[in-house]
């Protein structure tokens, strides 16, 4: 449209009481908030000193009435070592690594040699799985390892 006849059709609009038009507003959603997570993931490292066997823990918590999975497989993936020296890149439930000492925990323990000093910081994902009486949750969180060696 030419600027004179964009002009002339906002009078017209402005004489029925029809306002220039506007940018749109952002809309609303009116979803509800997704659920939290019925589960909480810990890691941490036991104090270790350069050139030492050393063991850190990944921790799965059930909450919210959900219960440790005693079926699936469960395994973290070590993504980035870090600088640290990890015994495998694949801890898991059917290598041995994977323990379930109550209905809502369970732990998998990391090996790994620390080469250097410093403060290093792994990652990788845990492939976990919780379940309450009528469904199972399975997820894949990323994890992170921080670990000082003096």
């Amino acid at each position: 449209m030419q600027p004179a006849r964009v002009w002339s059709v906002l009078v017209v609009l402005s004489m029925f009481g029809c306002s220039r038009p506007t940018e749109a507003s952002p809309s609303v959603s009116s979803k509800a908030a997704p659920m939290a997570n019925p589960f909480r993931v810990d890691v941490s490292a036991a104090p270790c000193s350069l050139g030492a066997s050393c063991t850190a823990t990944v921790t799965l918590t059930a909450t919210d009435g959900f219960h440790i999975n005693n079926e699936y497989p469960y395994k973290v993936s070590i993504d980035d070592a870090g600088g640290l020296e990890f015994s495998k890149s694949d801890f898991s439930k059917a290598d041995g690594d994977f323990a379930i000492p109550s209905k809502t925990t369970g732990v998998m323990t990391l090996r790994y040699v620390a080469k250097n000093r410093g403060n290093f910081r792994a990652s990788g994902t845990f492939r976990l799985s919780v379940c309450s009486d009528d469904k199972c949750l399975l997820e894949r969180p990323s994890i992170t390892l921080n670990v000082p060696i003096p």
